[in-house]
């Protein structure tokens, strides 16, 4: 099977570059069969080893589209990091999530999922992750209290973990 994940990565100074090396380490444990592919935000080392890779090729400042589309062709599921400062609120993650092949398992971790009330945007960062948990086949969420705002917003439990 081949997983890809979208992320930054090391030695990039961030959280959820962390978490994706972390996340990384627990999956080869649990299955070092598995080919995973990193297609990283620049910053990122470049590493080519035994079924492990790391592309740096994409920048939250540029269009990231098809740089990102073009490294998950061939990978069974891709996983996307999201967190609001890295994507934005704009089309291109969503347009990243419908160009990907019809074949291809899309899951999104979602890092926070921040209530209306407590937005400085108003319900915008609600609706931009239900929409992009719309477009994922199965989300992931950090506290029961993202996915009842999930379920709120119209995303099925079954598919929110």
């Amino acid at each position: 099977m081949k997983l890809a994940l979208i992320s930054t990565y090391l030695p990039k100074h961030c959280g959820i570059a962390t978490y994706t090396d972390y996340l990384i380490r627990g999956i080869k444990k649990a299955d070092s069969a598995l080919e995973i592919k990193i297609i990283a935000e620049q910053g990122a080392s470049l590493l080519k080893q035994d079924k492990l890779e790391v592309v740096p090729c994409w920048d939250r400042n540029e269009n990231y589209v098809e740089p990102i589309i073009s490294h998950t062709k061939g990978a069974d599921v891709v996983h996307i990091q999201h967190e609001y400062s890295i994507y934005k609120f704009d089309d291109r993650l969503p347009s990243v999530l419908h160009g990907m092949e019809k074949n291809t398992r899309k899951i999104i971790t979602i890092h926070c999922v921040r209530p209306t009330q407590f937005s400085e945007r108003g319900a915008v960062d609600e609706d931009y992750a239900a929409r992009v948990a719309g477009l994922a086949d199965e989300v992931i969420v950090h506290l029961s209290a993202q996915q009842a705002i999930l379920n709120r917003l119209g995303i099925p439990s079954k598919k929110i973990h």
